[in-house]
């Protein structure tokens, strides 16, 4: 009988120990010789022109919102110090506090509705990214006669950092060679996209 090792490991890494995991001496053969591929997932979202630069857009945006918050919140400040100059319960008194309320109510339902949107435009735009991403994939592999694409990562292991150790022991591949198609991925990606497009956004293709 096959005894777990889970108890004897640290919290942390408990969870790894439900993975699926491929046992020895199963019964299931692989057959020989069939076509196996990686890509680096993380590689290619930080090549991925268009992505990039959907993604400035919306850090762009998410500044202008903060910034738009920020001076809300100076201006009910600044109203706040005013209110000091009149006399409690006096019709100047009162107009001034009812208008910082009301700053006070919008400032609050733009800011969540603000980040709301924020969220999901961020939400959508990777998730349309990786069904890109899976698109190109899966014709690269019909087209070259692969049956398996695994996914990879180059992040280096720091012996002193749980979160980096925990990252490696997920990985689905230990080693490989000449199996990486993450450079033909991102190829495909920006193609008619202008590498040196400094100016302004890139020009998304038209699907091919």
């Amino acid at each position: 009988m096959t005894k777990s090792i889970c108890p004897v490991l640290p919290g942390w890494l408990v969870t790894l120990c439900w993975m699926p995991t491929i046992l020895y001496g199963q019964t299931t053969a692989v057959p020989q010789g069939t076509p196996v591929a990686i890509v680096d997932l993380q590689k290619v979202f930080a090549h991925h022109m268009r992505f990039q630069a959907a993604l400035n857009d919306l850090r762009g945006d998410i500044k202008g919102f903060e910034s738009d918050l920020a001076n809300r919140q100076r201006q009910i400040g600044e109203l706040r110090e005013r209110l000091k100059a009149y006399k409690t319960g006096s019709p100047e008194y009162k107009q001034l506090e009812d208008q910082i309320a009301q700053l006070v109510a919008s400032g609050q339902a733009d800011s969540m509705v603000g980040k709301r949107e924020l969220l999901t435009r961020e939400a959508k735009l990777y998730y349309d990214a990786y069904m890109e991403v899976v698109e190109q994939v899966t014709d690269y592999a019909r087209r070259h006669g692969i049956a398996l694409v695994l996914l990879d990562h180059e992040e280096p292991i720091t012996p002193d950092d749980r979160r980096s150790i925990g990252v490696a022991l997920n990985r689905l591949v230990i080693y490989q060679q000449g199996l990486d198609i993450t450079p033909a991925i991102i190829e495909r990606l920006n193609r008619g996209v202008a590498p040196a497009n400094m100016s302004g956004r890139p020009v998304i293709p038209q699907r091919r």
